[in-house]
């Protein structure tokens, strides 16, 4: 459940993304199941507190960003495929991250 939770403030988040991968990258027969897991770990934007400073905003956007690139790049490694991550990660980049590695 770690793995698909999203939660970019959890450390284990990012150790199960990583275990997934392993286990797709050792065990060819695991692969399909590993890549639909792993698209499926893209975090969804954070909803912002509207009290929440802009330092507050850009931290929860800055681990959630970075967690979505982590799985991207984790994907490229283990696919072979090239879908760039977009310089900005919102939920239209989200969607579109998520169909791009569906096909």
């Amino acid at each position: 459940p770690f793995a698909t939770s999203g939660d970019a403030l959890n450390g284990l988040t990012t150790a199960a993304i990583d275990a997934v991968a392993g286990i797709g990258a050792r065990l060819p027969e695991a692969r399909a199941d590993a890549t639909v897991l792993l698209v499926r770990a893209f975090p969804p934007p954070p909803e912002l507190d509207p009290e929440a400073t802009d330092q507050q905003r850009e931290r929860m956007l800055g681990f959630t960003t970075r967690l979505a690139k982590h799985v991207n790049d984790v994907l490229v490694t283990l696919t072979g495929s090239k879908i760039p991550f977009p310089p900005t990660y919102d939920a239209s980049t989200r969607s579109e991250l998520v169909r791009s590695w569906r096909r």
